[in-house]
């Protein structure tokens, strides 16, 4: 799922993860509150979260949707000040990547979030790199 107030940013993220065999891109939110209602209802594996959104910030949708889901994967794709990253991870963000290096880092860090085995669904396909984790 992609969370960013910028329809292009969410188009170009969304092309960036569909050209992956294994991403499924299952839905998008344009503010915090429509990125909590949309994560409660898709349950999505990981979510890609700016952190200036309208409604509520990145960071207050970030707390409110691990409350939900306390195993989803929240990489924060923001512009990242030390303070802003810090309250991140601190409201359950589990890694980060600066959008001005998203077409470059996003897709592994995402490789390295699944391999690492931080979050597995069962129903994992072939060809995914965290399909074997346990």
């Amino acid at each position: 799922m992609i969370v960013d107030d910028d329809y292009d940013v969410r188009l170009v993220i969304a092309a960036l993860l569909e050209a992956v065999d294994w991403i499924e891109v299952v839905g998008e939110a344009r503010d915090g509150q429509e990125a909590i209602e949309v994560a409660a209802a898709l349950k999505p594996d990981l979510i890609t979260m700016d952190l200036e959104i309208p409604l509520l910030n990145g960071i207050e949708a970030t707390r409110a949707i691990r409350r939900g889901d306390p195993e989803v994967l929240i990489v924060v794709v923001s512009g990242l000040g030390p303070e802003r990253l810090e309250a991140a991870l601190a409201a359950g963000a589990t890694s980060a990547v600066a959008k001005s290096r998203a077409m470059a880092e996003l897709v592994p860090a995402i490789e390295q979030l699944v391999r690492s085995g931080r979050r597995r669904r069962p129903e994992a396909a072939e060809g995914d790199p965290g399909a074997d984790q346990e």
